[in-house]
């Protein structure tokens, strides 16, 4: 059976404000332009509204980039990467939403640029669902350029985007998976990318707990992904070191596993220098 996983979030947000054709930095102005009913519900409204049908159930990276003006609209209006010729649907999708808050600078409204990748993955998981493997996994060692941590699984996926910036990697095990995410972006690009991942999790009212790791502050929380197949417990761990964000996932059916599972990720990951 397959099935559709849409994700909004791990992305990077790009923002930039202009007045007459002078660029201020993200730093300078006051507000963010954001929707009125909070990210989280304008991400699920856009969702129910984008028609991906022309993919056929492959997956898709679309990058949506778009002007909010100083009434709050949406002008400018691009579409990139558009592998399955979408960009009709998506710009359709958004033309749909209700307008935002601009943002703002001095007290005056100002017309900003808004940068949203679209992932939609599209998996075959009937086995992953019942039972990935029959045979025992070993405990092996897995490496990647950024990372290597050690694990009873397989390498399943990596996915690196075409500008070379975020690189996603999947492993199986016999009852779950990891998925491991690593994002390019400076200290701006990282306060972005935190800020919008907060207002997601509050918006579900997801408890998030911050703690040291590796030398630096990370955000951790714990979630139960209710999807067709059943009820899966994941944990999540999400920080930023030396120019790279780190996202690193575990999932299972067993609440005690994905605990036991995630915290032998948690003492076995290492950053490569």
């Amino acid at each position: 059976m397959k099935y559709f996983k849409i994700f909004l979030l791990f992305f990077i947000f790009s923002f930039s404000v202009s007045e007459a054709q002078e660029v201020i930095v993200e730093s300078a102005f006051d507000q963010r332009a954001e929707p009125y009913e909070g990210l989280a519900v304008f991400r699920k409204n856009f969702i129910n509204k984008l028609n991906v049908s022309k993919a056929n159930g492959n997956a898709v990276n679309i990058t949506l980039k778009f002007v909010i003006d100083v009434d709050g609209s949406f002008t400018d209006i691009t579409v990139s990467k558009d592998k399955y010729d979408l960009g009709k649907d998506v710009i359709l999708a958004l033309k749909k939403m209700p307008k935002w808050k601009p943002a703002y600078d001095k007290g005056k409204p100002i017309r900003s640029t808004f940068t949203m990748p679209i992932v939609i993955e599209a998996d075959d998981r009937q086995d992953f669902i019942e039972t990935i493997f029959d045979e025992k996994l070993e405990n092996v060692e897995m490496e990647t350029l950024f990372f290597k941590f050690s694990c009873n699984c397989i390498a399943s996926e990596q996915q690196i985007d075409e500008t070379d910036i975020k690189y996603q990697f999947e492993y199986l095990t016999n009852t779950g998976m990891y998925k491991l995410v690593v994002i390019k972006a400076d200290e701006n690009n990282f306060e972005q990318i935190k800020y919008y991942q907060r207002d997601f999790l509050d918006s579900r009212e997801i408890q998030i707990e911050e703690v040291e790791y590796l030398g630096v502050h990370s955000l951790n929380y714990d979630e139960a992904l209710d999807i067709e197949e059943g009820v899966f417990y994941s944990k999540n761990r999400f920080f930023y070191k030396d120019d790279l964000v780190y996202m690193l996932f575990y999932m299972s059916k067993d609440k005690t596993e994905t605990e036991r599972v995630f915290n032998e990720l948690l003492e076995s990951f290492q950053i490569k220098k």
